[in-house]
């Protein structure tokens, strides 16, 4: 929904999304009124303008961008690898083993509150930052990465850049260490 600055109108209303399950994360509007959204699918027909990038999985992490009236996207991609991308916990334990209230993945639930991760940003030149996390050690980090490969625990946290228009994965890298992280 995007409302008019006093919140007394409905500019434009849209669904985003595919047959399985969507979660928005982080919005932003850049000057233009462009809104960019920042989440996690698990649709295999989530729209996109792009390739997808990496093998994909469970949940992927996803960025779109819709135009000022909401009525197209001006871009979309999807990126992920072969376990969860954008999900800040583990699988749910089936009773009667309880998980272990130890291991990192809820540490960083803990921390963060909640079981959702992706905060977006555009820089000067309008190109989209993306920070979320992966629990795939095949995330696909770009050439030049800060930090090429998984560290470890069950999950790292990622750092993404994006084109503007969403045409291009410009840079991804692993941000983690031998512990849970999330960026």
């Amino acid at each position: 929904f995007k409302f008019s600055p006093d919140g007394s109108k409905r500019m434009y209303a849209t669904y985003i999304g595919g047959w399985a399950n969507e979660q928005p994360h982080s919005m932003i509007c850049d000057q233009q009124g462009n809104l960019t959204i920042a989440g996690r699918t698990n649709s295999d027909n989530f729209p996109t303008t792009t390739a997808k990038v990496g093998t994909g999985g469970k949940y992927d992490i996803f960025v779109c961008k819709l135009n000022p009236t909401g009525t197209a996207l001006v871009g979309s991609i999807r990126i992920g690898g072969s376990q969860d991308d954008g999900v800040n916990i583990k699988p749910k334990y089936i009773a009667p083993n309880p998980p272990n209230q130890n291991d990192g993945a809820y540490e960083t639930r803990r921390n963060y509150g909640d079981d959702a991760r992706s905060e977006v940003v555009l820089d000067a030149q309008g190109n989209i930052i993306l920070v979320s996390c992966t629990q795939s050690s095949n995330f696909p980090a770009t050439s030049g990465a800060f930090q090429k490969t998984f560290a470890g625990g069950l999950q790292d946290g990622v750092i993404l850049k994006f084109t503007s228009n969403l045409s291009a994965l410009t840079a991804a890298s692993f941000f983690g260490s031998a512990a849970s992280d999330a960026c």
